[in-house]
């Protein structure tokens, strides 16, 4: 178990002129930051993505007409079936 810093290796396949500018660019030490900060930053904008899908859908007439529908199979039925 981690309590402080847990740290995963990775492997990546990128297009070889992005990994020697990156390698030239950017010093040994400061590359996982580097990737750990650029993700951060693409995960959190991919999320408010999908909040904000989840949002819209959730405020959707029809989708909430379907939501009561499949809610209704959740009920208990009273009595013999057949």
């Amino acid at each position: 178990m981690c309590y402080e810093l847990c740290v995963m290796r990775m492997t990546f396949n990128i297009p070889e002129k992005v990994a020697k500018e990156f390698q030239f660019l950017v010093s040994p030490g400061d590359r996982s930051g580097l990737l750990t900060g650029l993700l951060q930053i693409e995960l959190a904008r991919r999320r408010g993505d999908l909040i904000r899908a989840c949002q819209a859908a959730s405020s959707d007439a029809d989708v909430e007409k379907v939501v009561k529908e499949w809610q209704g199979f959740d009920e208990k039925v009273e009595g013999e079936l057949w």
